[in-house]
């Protein structure tokens, strides 16, 4: 969707992450070692490991001049 949006409005355009791969590790959650301490309702609130790798953007400390206002103000 964010996508979608800054190809509709071009000041955004270079602005969006892609995301090149994620994951989600599902053995991993808190839930797991709830269980294993006996601990109740430990499937309440569990959490798991994410990763997200995004293509690393432009740093805006190497635009100048009205490039660098642009990044900051849209018109």
């Amino acid at each position: 969707m964010v996508h979608e949006i800054a190809a509709k409005h071009s000041e955004v355009k270079d602005h969006v992450p892609d995301v090149i791969w994620s994951n989600k590790f599902e053995d991993t959650s808190t839930e797991k070692i709830r269980e294993v301490l006996g601990i109740d309702f430990a499937e309440v609130g569990g959490r798991a490991l994410y990763i997200i790798v995004f293509r690393k953007l432009c740093l805006i400390t190497v635009l100048s001049g009205d490039e660098f206002l642009h990044a900051w103000c849209m018109p």
